[in-house]
């Protein structure tokens, strides 16, 4: 249960939100250490800033993304609904949506429609 949520905040960014509003108040030479490809790096607060930041900013941009193209996929879909069920392939179609659902589900995906 640990590593899902774990995982959960590391992939909405919680996990870096965390560190940098930990981080942001202290003294910029003060010691910080982290972890990059398995190895423990001892740095400065005022060096791991920028690099946190960096990679939340991107994060963030890639799941942006991400949920855009399945929400483009979702619409090519639903366009292509009322053909698939006219040829008689409802019955595979949904059982598509329903594995696209459980995989979802699986990986904690949450697709929010504006």
């Amino acid at each position: 249960m640990r590593e899902k949520d774990g995982q959960k905040s590391h992939a909405d960014g919680g996990e870096y939100r965390l560190v940098l509003e930990t981080l942001q108040p202290l003294s910029g030479d003060r010691k910080a250490f982290r972890l990059i490809n398995g190895v423990l790096m001892e740095q400065t607060v005022k060096d791991v800033l920028p690099a946190l930041t960096t990679n939340s900013e991107g994060l963030k941009k890639v799941l942006e993304d991400l949920v855009k193209q399945y929400k483009t996929k979702q619409d090519e879909l639903e366009k292509w609904k009322p053909t698939l069920v006219s040829f008689g392939w409802a019955t595979s179609l949904r059982g598509c949506l329903l594995t696209a659902l459980g995989l979802q589900k699986k990986n904690n995906v949450q697709v929010v429609q504006n």
